[in-house]
């Protein structure tokens, strides 16, 4: 491998270092505001004002975010780890651990298109049905 591919491979593996980590931090604060939701929904429905109106959707919320946020603890893993043999395989010049690498690599890319996909599709069926009730509801 050329000295310009090593430079190359090198810089994506640090960015893919740095981006899983940022994912990985987001996704513990998004689960932190999902349990913060919870907790405020039991509260919520001690008082006398709220426990009529109920405190079933923030719960719902709560827990949508602890669920989102272990589904993008996934693509982090992923970047994590090709960056970790991407590094490694470069530096002792290791070819199964590059392909590794790679194949990690794929893999987040392959995750997060199909996650991308899905959120595109219940966005659309969602403001389908949006519409579907504004219009029911005239």
């Amino acid at each position: 491998m050329e000295n310009t591919q090593k430079s190359y491979i090198l810089e994506i593996s640090r960015w893919e270092k740095f981006l899983g980590v940022v994912m990985l931090v987001t996704a513990i604060l998004v689960a932190l505001f999902g349990v913060v939701f919870i907790a405020c929904s039991s509260k919520l429905g001690e008082s006398a004002q709220f426990a009529q109106a109920g405190t079933a959707g923030l719960v719902a919320i709560g827990i949508l975010y602890i669920v989102v946020a272990g589904i993008c603890c996934i693509p982090s893993n992923f970047l994590l780890k090709s960056a970790k043999a991407l590094k490694s395989g470069l530096l002792l010049e290791k070819e199964e651990d590059v392909n590794s690498g790679l194949k990690n690599c794929k893999s987040f890319f392959k995750f997060t298109g199909i996650y991308s996909l899905i959120g595109l599709i219940a966005a659309f069926v969602i403001l389908v049905g949006s519409f579907v009730v504004i219009f029911m509801a005239l």
